[in-house]
């Protein structure tokens, strides 16, 4: 995943990059974020499959 961050001392945006599974909660909100179905697709994925979300 990558974010664009303002950089005002260079006038160009930093590009920070994070890498992780979906079982980490800060890259599940992130994707959340992004992705159509947000949350509530994960919920029912998890429930579906009989996964358990311990995170």
């Amino acid at each position: 995943m990558a974010k664009f961050e303002d950089n005002p001392d260079i006038g160009q945006p930093k590009i920070r990059y994070y890498a992780g599974s979906l079982e980490d909660i800060e890259i599940r909100k992130e994707v959340c974020n992004i992705l159509e179905g947000g949350d509530v697709a994960f919920i029912k994925r998890e429930e579906r499959y009989s996964l358990n979300r311990d995170n």
